[in-house]
């Protein structure tokens, strides 16, 4: 017997549903997703509700994800927890790429390559800003659907210092980011958080990102990173330029990344995770016994 289930993304179908109906132990539910909106919730709101009844502590990894859900289901308690990062692992002094530590401003993106994670403009923008910043470099990590049309765009407008590294493991991943000057999130929304912002600002590399709900919920502008709106390729080229041109700007915003970066610490959300644990358990003990409900369960789901 388990003394706590924790559930990520409770009301997915169809295992974590039967599984949280079928429970008779102390359930917590982690929300993770944003949308501006959602047809599967909005549809299925009383087909959904009573699940929610068998969690008995709830968090969202943000406020975007946290209104998110109680815009479609009012009323549920939710704390607010984020996601972590190993600051141990994520951290400024690791070795460079060797090649990639010469001369080059080095702008580096770190994403699966698909249409929400605004690709498309990092590349316009990198077109339109290189007359100004002849000695940037564009430094790709991540593969996707994308990787054909991103190639193409690079061998079409003849893009120089373009470097698609594709996947990296997780092991050479923070040496990426200590080869960079600035790292950029041109995500177009549907961001409920932004781990790749706190491993950037933990590796001390300030960040240029766009102005998304759940990568808001991460930075502070003028303070770890400059923002610009989403789908803007012309204010993020401006503000890649701006960076690239003043070193000690970047330095003040990666040296305060640094140390707030620390606030997210496993150490630090792990504690605050363990909390709720304690506090579902208290939950469970205050219910009077209930029998489990099993009987037609996959027919429900």
């Amino acid at each position: 017997r388990f003394d706590v289930l924790h559930f990520h993304e409770p009301l997915m179908p169809a295992l974590p549903m039967t599984m949280l109906r079928m429970s008779t132990t102390a359930n917590v539910g982690t929300f993770h997703a944003f949308a501006p909106s959602n047809i599967g919730y909005y549809y299925g709101r009383p087909l959904l509700k009573p699940y929610l009844q068998h969690l008995h502590r709830a968090i969202a990894v943000s406020e975007p994800a946290r209104a998110f859900v109680t815009r479609y289901f009012p009323g549920h308690p939710m704390r607010v927890i984020p996601n972590g990062i190993d600051v141990n692992v994520y951290k400024p002094g690791l070795p460079p790429i060797r090649h990639l530590r010469d001369d080059c401003l080095n702008i580096l993106f770190v994403g699966r390559l698909e249409k929400r994670k605004g690709l498309g403009d990092l590349l316009r923008a990198y077109r339109a800003m290189n007359s100004r910043l002849p000695h940037a470099r564009l430094i790709i990590v991540g593969d996707g659907p994308l990787r054909g049309r991103v190639e193409s765009y690079v061998t079409r407008h003849r893009l120089p210092n373009v470097i698609l590294a594709g996947f990296v493991p997780d092991s050479v991943k923070p040496r990426y980011y200590n080869s960079a000057d600035i790292f950029c999130a041109p995500a177009t929304g549907a961001e409920s958080f932004g781990i790749v912002l706190l491993e950037a600002l933990a590796s001390g590399v300030p960040v240029v990102a766009t102005e998304v709900p759940g990568y808001m919920s991460v930075l502070e502008p003028g303070r770890d990173s400059v923002t610009v709106p989403p789908k803007n390729w012309r204010e993020l080229a401006a503000s890649l330029v701006i960076l690239g041109r003043d070193a000690e700007l970047r330095r003040r915003l990666a040296d305060y990344g640094v140390q707030k970066a620390r606030r997210y610490s496993w150490e630090r959300v792990a504690s605050e995770v363990v909390d709720v644990y304690h506090e579902a358990r208290k939950a469970l003990a205050a219910q009077p016994a209930m029998e489990m409900e099993v009987t037609g369960v996959h027919h429900a789901v």
